[in-house]
């Protein structure tokens, strides 16, 4: 199997049964697109569609730590999504302003189809005004 025969398994099982399986496919990762189709697939999987947040940043460090890529601005990112989803109230501001806007957008994504409505509309109301000021 190889990575997207992977992605493709993964986004059509339970979630819970994938959650356990993504680190050992780690080795699926060839490439630096590869490892930013696996982070994608950790922020779907442990994101929005499961909320299991502190797994996802986890396993996302240890790409981070271990994969060989020349710039891991997309994993920095990965982790900014899955840490606000784990704790709304934590400031992003470090993140550049579309960095910004992505984080926000895409965890109100996850946190709504999770069920937390208010919060995901507090982060697309968040998202406009910085869309807005740019």
């Amino acid at each position: 199997m190889n990575l997207q025969e992977f992605v493709k398994y993964a986004r059509s099982t339970d979630p819970k049964i994938i959650i356990n399986k993504l680190k050992d496919n780690f080795y699926l990762m060839e490439s630096e697109s590869d490892v930013m189709a696996m982070t994608d697939l950790i922020v779907y999987i442990c994101g929005e569609q499961s909320g299991e947040w502190e797994k996802g940043i986890d396993l996302l460090k240890k790409i981070k730590n271990n994969a060989k890529i020349s710039d891991k601005t997309h994993i920095h990112r990965a982790v900014g999504i899955l840490s606000l989803g784990n704790n709304p109230n934590i400031s992003i501001d470090h993140f550049s302003l579309p960095e910004q806007i992505i984080i926000y957008t895409q965890t109100a994504t996850a946190i709504a189809k999770l069920g937390g409505h208010k919060n995901a509309e507090k982060f697309l109301k968040l998202a406009e005004e910085i869309k807005l000021n740019l």
